[in-house]
């Protein structure tokens, strides 16, 4: 099974190169051709639009979102096999008739 924890991580990796492209870049190239685009058109009334914008609380989750991504990728990344695993554990029996 461990191919397919790699290829998992992989793939959550993927989403996180995506994730961090679509949280980032978008909006600076939105910020940047919006304003001056809309910074030098008046509207009817002649009040300028506003040349600053703020993201609300779903550009928030999406970092989340990216952040919790990037921990699950790891851990399917590094994660010990099943083989490591029992190899480190270890049985103790005791000699006393302990009733547990």
């Amino acid at each position: 099974y461990r191919r397919l924890y790699r290829w998992a991580g992989g793939v959550l990796m993927m989403a996180v190169v995506s994730g961090v492209v679509s949280l980032a870049v978008f909006p600076a190239l939105f910020h940047m051709s919006l304003t001056d685009v809309l910074a030098q058109t008046p509207t009817e009334n002649g009040v300028w639009y506003r040349d600053n914008w703020e993201f609300g609380w779903g550009y928030s989750f999406g970092w989340g979102a990216v952040f919790f991504d990037f921990g699950a990728s790891l851990i399917f990344l590094c994660g010990k096999d099943r083989d490591e695993i029992l190899r480190t554990t270890e049985y103790v029996m005791s000699d006393q008739d302990d009733d547990l």
